[in-house]
């Protein structure tokens, strides 16, 4: 599916208006973000994981100005959860270190697998395979995210972030230029496992998507499972 039919269809199925749907691709697009080539007939087929890029850019709910700079921050999200060597989405699927951009383009390559589906259904209804239940949540003012799989969750969050602050807080004498960098890495996130807002980012915000969409994305662009 080229770009133009793919923003129309994440515009149906996450219920956003499709203009600004088209100046969030525009944005990541310019950004290097999506896959690019000729235009028209020869336009690339966008993948999973131009579907995931433009997927985090939407949920983090900013808008086309200020949008890359967030989804460049959400999609390094990291979980210290283990996931299972099996199921719908095992540890084998995702990549050492992997990150929430990684997740979703994995999970968006398993919801384009037929037989992965029918496989990990956990129930049969009327003798239709029904699809495992999951969702991606976005968390706009803790700037975190959540993976809920069956028998999983996992919180993304700036693990990067808490490992440089590990190592910012016993400096002694403390530095202004420790000072600084501590002050910037706890202003960007939530410490993970905190409920809190970030400062100066207002109301908590969470936006979700599930099995649902994935599955409607999946039949659009690969035939129904």
């Amino acid at each position: 599916m080229r770009i133009g039919p793919l923003i129309s269809l994440l515009s149906s199925t996450y219920g956003l208006p499709e203009a600004g749907v088209v100046l969030v691709a525009r944005a990541l697009r310019e950004a290097g973000w999506l896959s690019t080539g000729a235009r028209g007939v020869n336009a690339p087929e966008m993948g999973p994981r131009d579907v995931a890029r433009l997927t985090l850019a939407l949920l983090s709910g900013e808008p086309p100005s200020k949008v890359v700079d967030e989804f460049e921050f959400i999609r390094t999200l990291q979980t210290a959860e283990a996931y299972p060597t099996t199921g719908f989405l095992p540890q084998g699927a995702l990549p050492e270190g992997h990150n929430l951009e990684d997740m979703v383009t994995a999970l968006f390559v398993a919801a384009f697998d037929d037989e992965r589906v029918k496989a990990n259904s956990e129930e049969t209804l009327f003798g239709s395979q029904l699809w495992p239940r999951f969702s991606v949540s976005v968390d706009a003012s803790r700037r975190v995210a959540e993976v809920q799989l069956p028998g999983r969750n996992a919180e993304y969050s700036d693990l990067t972030g808490a490992a440089q602050l590990d190592q910012l807080y016993p400096i002694r004498p403390m530095t202004l230029e420790a000072i600084e960098q501590i002050r910037m890495i706890e202003s960007r996130a939530s410490s993970p496992g905190s409920s809190n807002v970030v400062a100066s980012r207002g109301m908590r915000v969470v936006r979700t998507i599930s099995e649902a969409e994935f599955e409607k994305i999946a039949a659009a662009m690969h035939g129904p499972p």
